[in-house]
This record gives C-alpha cells, sequence and structure tokens, in this order.
C-alpha cells in the first residue's frame, strides 16, 4: 500500500495494474445515483440493452452508441467545441477521412508458421472522448467538452459528479501512464528464441521453408489429410520427370492454410508443439530480485502526467439487472477495450450501488503459464 492518508494505492506486479483505493465523500455517491436515474428512466423501447447480454446489461451511457464514423462525420479545424455550444455548432465542418486499409492491419506470425492479419485501426468509426482540463497545482479536473452521449443540457448535472471520480483515479492513472519509463524492471534478459535439439528431424527437416512448426504433426487416424494426396502426389511425379526440384513451398503454404482454417487441428497441432518442442527459458536475473522500484513517495496529489493541461477521457455507464427469471449474470467477455483509434491507456472502474445480490468479483489477466 503506497500513498498518503488521502491518496492510497495499491500495485499488483503480476498484472501491471494499479488499484485506487479512496475514501469516496458518502454524498458523492448518492449524487451518482440519483443523477443517473433520468437515464434509466426510459420507455422500454428505448433502453438499449448491450448485445449479447440477454437484456441484462443496460447501456446508459456508451461510446458505441453514436461514435465517429470516417467518411460522414464533420469535424471543425479552426475552434474548440466547448459544452456551452455544442449543440450549436451542429452541421458545418469538413468530412473527416478514413484511414487507409493499409494502416488498419498488423500482420502476425504464429510458431513462425503461417501468417494472421489482425484489425488494429478500425477505418469505420472510433469512440469519442471528452476533453479534461487539469489544474497541474490543485490537481482539479473540470470536464470542457460534451460527453459522447450524455446531452449537455439536458444531463448537465451529472457533468461535475463525473468531473469528481475523474479526480479520484488520477493518482493511479499516473502511476500506470508512466510505469515503462519509471517503475518496471526487466526481470528476463534473452537475445534471442532457442529451442533443444529436434526431437523428431524426420518430421521437421522436409525443405519447405517452415523447418519445425505445429504443421508437422503426423495427422490421426480418421483425420482429413492437409492436402490433397493426388495432386501432391502429381506434382512429386511431374518433379522427377522433369528431373528438378518439387515446389515444397506449396505444399507448406497448404498446411497453413488448414493450419488458419482448421480450429481442432490447429489445437491439436499446438499441443503436440508445445510437447515436443520445448523453448530454452532463461533465469530471472539474480539481481533483479528487488523489483519493486515504486516508493510512497511516488504516488502524486498533483502534476499529473508530467503536469499536462488536459486528457481525454472516454465515460461510460452501464447497469446489470437481475431478475427472478435471470437472477445469476456471467460477467462480460475478456477484451481489452478500443483499438489504435482510441489510444486508451488507463482505465478507471467504480461500481456506484448494489444491491440484494451476493458477493462480486472484478477479475483481471495476464500472460502465464497455464500448467501454473
Amino acid at each position: 500500500m503506497l500513498g498518503s492518508r488521502s491518496t492510497r494505492v495499491m500495485i499488483v506486479i503480476t498484472v501491471n495494474f494499479a488499484i485506487n483505493i479512496v475514501v469516496l465523500i458518502f454524498g458523492l455517491n448518492l449524487a451518482l445515483q440519483e443523477g443517473v436515474k433520468p437515464l434509466e428512466a426510459f420507455p422500454p423501447e428505448l433502453k438499449d440493452w448491450d448485445p449479447n447480454s440477454k437484456e441484462q446489461v443496460l447501456d446508459l451511457v456508451h461510446p458505441s452508441l453514436w461514435p465517429l464514423i470516417y467518411g460522414r462525420f464533420r469535424v471543425l479545424n479552426d475552434r474548440v467545441i466547448e459544452i456551452d455550444n455544442a449543440l450549436a455548432s451542429c452541421g458545418p465542418g469538413v468530412v473527416l477521412r478514413a484511414p487507409g486499409s493499409e494502416q488498419t492491419t498488423h500482420i502476425i506470425r504464429e510458431g513462425g508458421f503461417c501468417e494472421d492479419e489482425v484489425v488494429v485501426l478500425s477505418n469505420k468509426f472510433q469512440w469519442l472522448p471528452c476533453d479534461v482540463d487539469l489544474d497541474p497545482e490543485t490537481s482539479k479536473a473540470k470536464i470542457a467538452s460534451y460527453i459522447n452521449n450524455l446531452h449537455p443540457q439536458g444531463h448537465t448535472h451529472l457533468y461535475p459528479i463525473i468531473e469528481k471520480f475523474i479526480e479520484k483515479s488520477l493518482p493511479a492513472w499516473d502511476i500506470i501512464y508512466d510505469w515503462e519509463d519509471t517503475f518496471s524492471v526487466q526481470r528476463l534478459t534473452t537475445t534471442e528464441t532457442e529451442y533443444d535439439e529436434c526431437p523428431c528431424p524426420v518430421l521437421c527437416d522436409i525443405e519447405d521453408g517452415h523447418g519445425c512448426t505445429p504443421g508437422r504433426r503426423p495427422i490421426g487416424e480418421g483425420e482429413e489429410p492437409r492436402y490433397d494426396v493426388d495432386s501432391w502426389e502429381e506434382m512429386l511425379a511431374d518433379g522427377e520427370e522433369d528431373d528438378c526440384e518439387p515446389d515444397y513451398y506449396e505444399l507448406g503454404a497448404e498446411k497453413a492454410e488448414d493450419y488458419k482454417t482448421n480450429p481442432e487441428r490447429r489445437n491439436l497441432d499446438d499441443a503436440w508443439f508445445a510437447s515436443t518442442h520445448s523453448a530454452k527459458l532463461p533465469d530471472a536475473d539474480p539481481s533483479a530480485k528487488d523489483h519493486m522500484r515504486i516508493q510512497s513517495s511516488d504516488v502524486k496529489a498533483n502534476g499529473f502526467f508530467n503536469s499536462s493541461s488536459q486528457i481525454q477521457v472516454i465515460v461510460k455507464l452501464a447497469n446489470i439487472h437481475l431478475t427472478p427469471e435471470k437472477p445469476v449474470y456471467n460477467g462480460g467477455s475478456w477484451h481489452t477495450e478500443g483499438l489504435l483509434n482510441e489510444h486508451i491507456v488507463n482505465t478507471a472502474l467504480y461500481y456506484y450501488d448494489s444491491e440484494n445480490i451476493t458477493d462480486c468479483t472484478l477479475n483481471f489477466r495476464t500472460c502465464a503459464d497455464k500448467e501454473d
């Protein structure tokens, strides 16, 4: 536990997150409960239930309802839109173009065997944040622009309440923001990936340009072939007839495609490869045993983010509804919020009300050896 009496932060090293333990004024919590009641009072036909939640998660304020849409929405490059003039500024502006397709995907390799495209940047839409002005000396936060989907006139009473919760999040946000540059410790050091000597060279030494890969697993009884056997034998025969090397790369490409499109076989391949081709793992640096660099004095009370005067925040409000017909909520899916469009570096969660439910928990994930 770090920090002063008024600012306490608990750091969990293993998953790189900080828990901001704050003593909230009871009236502030009640103010939020009262403030969201108009959002909860919409008629049934206008309620926005979160997709795939079976009408258990009611979105009150959500950035996906009216996000920025590239090629359709307009932006004003010559002025700053504040809360008071947000509605008057609707209409004019320049249509924001979409990022090119070459900017939206990132190629990753699975074990050096095949290439997958992962979308890292949307060329369709992005969530809209609100600007939040920070006073570097007093640590006060002031929302300076419209919160997406929270009406700047009809729901103005919620803006100062949300500001207070942003203020309470700043100490922990600041730590995580600065973690990589200031507080992280490299406990494992290696310059390359090494494997033990291949235990199955007969399978892996085929000269098709791929080497040791999950696709080398011999298929089991009853499994479909990885490629068209007749076609491949014909290709080998043609190579012998022409006195040239067959196109081993073509076979490798067929195996790679099978690995990508057949999830059941992919799981079998991965399990076989993990059990037969173990990596040489480096030992932890003994000099890094004191891997806790952060001290109580590092928890700031002001001057957050190198004394920045403004940050951007995406606001969400949601309720979970349990009924006698639906008495259990199993939680949402594991995911990371947003894409590169949103540049999300920190998240703060606050559960402002609960009644007549069993104890609930919030779980975090990190990379780990599943056997441990």
